[in-house]
């Protein structure tokens, strides 16, 4: 197309895909307008937003004419919750900002030195990137075999992490996973469900580290949200058992409510966006009660990560 011989034509047309690529991926086509502006473009001047938001609506247009989720959002991970958070909630939510911000630290950290291995020409000579692939994708099997919540498909397990325990949850995805009683009620806390979550957040983290930035194209986005949602879950199953008869705090907690939070405070960890994440986060899952929780968990998970290293996709560009 000689219309984009130019840079500056081609750099427009790299934050419109990105845009569209967001909004695909997450049905969030003001997440995705964001997120091109916030991380991707260096100039973003007025015609710039015009075509990137022209191509998230188109992508999303498309999406829900395809209806490929067969859900009342555009994607998987659409919750309903009403319940506002109470104040003493905010420190627990900050809380996860914190870990966030420590668990997208330890990975951008570790997953860039592997990748700088991997990238020395003794490696590349040993090692054909189909070889590498293959390795990668069979330790993946081997590794998310044993444990229910890595065994089925990310969006599944997140969409179950994320949901309450309403009625008929029992016998869905959530009951499989020991998340919800055989009665729709919320499973009580106990070791085997924390160990269980803690470990699935720990098989997830390891694989993205060796996963990411392989020769065949992998997610960032979907595994840094499981990690932190079952983290956030795990935080939120204590928290419920912790406030038993309202000990804590008057309000009824909703586990799935810290598994989004900490889902929101892992990934701006890794990527440190703030405004772009947040609006994806609202989109995502439709919590617009939650605004404020996921701001406050995005933005400590950015600074406490800025303090150790940069974002994952600086350091890629140095690397």
């Amino acid at each position: 197309f000689p219309q984009f011989s130019k840079e500056s034509k081609r750099r427009e047309l790299f934050s419109a895909a990105a845009a569209a690529g967001v909004s695909t991926a997450f049905g969030a086509p003001l997440g995705g307008v964001l997120f091109s502006l916030e991380e991707v473009s260096s100039f973003f001047p007025s015609r710039t937003l015009i075509k990137a938001f022209t191509a998230a609506m188109a992508a999303a247009i498309v999406l829900s004419v395809l209806n490929t989720t067969n859900t009342k959002g555009l994607t998987l991970f659409s919750v309903e919750y009403s319940k506002a958070c109470h104040p003493v909630e905010y420190l627990i939510f900050a809380g996860l900002g914190v870990v966030g911000g420590l668990v997208g630290a330890v990975f951008n950290a570790v997953n860039v030195r592997w990748s700088a291995f991997r990238m020395k020409p003794t490696f590349r000579k040993r090692v054909h990137p189909v070889l590498e692939v293959t390795c990668i994708a069979l330790v993946t099997l081997l590794t998310s075999f044993p444990v229910a919540m890595t065994r089925v498909l990310s969006s599944d397990a997140i969409h179950a992490l994320f949901e309450a325990c309403d009625a008929g949850s029992g016998h869905q995805l959530r009951g499989h996973l020991k998340l919800c009683t055989e009665n729709d009620e919320y499973a009580p806390a106990s070791v085997a469900l924390v160990f269980e979550l803690l470990l699935a957040a720990i098989i997830r983290l390891l694989q993205t580290i060796i996963t990411f930035g392989v020769p065949c194209p992998a997610g960032l986005f979907v595994p840094s949200l499981f990690t932190g949602a079952a983290i956030g879950r795990c935080v939120g199953v204590l928290i419920q058992a912790g406030n038993h008869e309202q000990a804590l705090f008057p309000r009824t907690v909703e586990p799935g409510v810290y598994a989004m939070v900490g889902a929101a405070a892992v990934l701006g960890g890794v990527c440190r966006v703030t405004i772009s994440l947040v609006a994806i986060m609202l989109e995502l899952t439709g919590g617009m009660t939650y605004i404020v929780p996921f701001m406050i968990a995005v933005l400590i998970a950015k600074l406490v990560g800025d303090t150790l290293n940069e974002g994952i996709y600086d350091l890629y560009i140095v690397l």
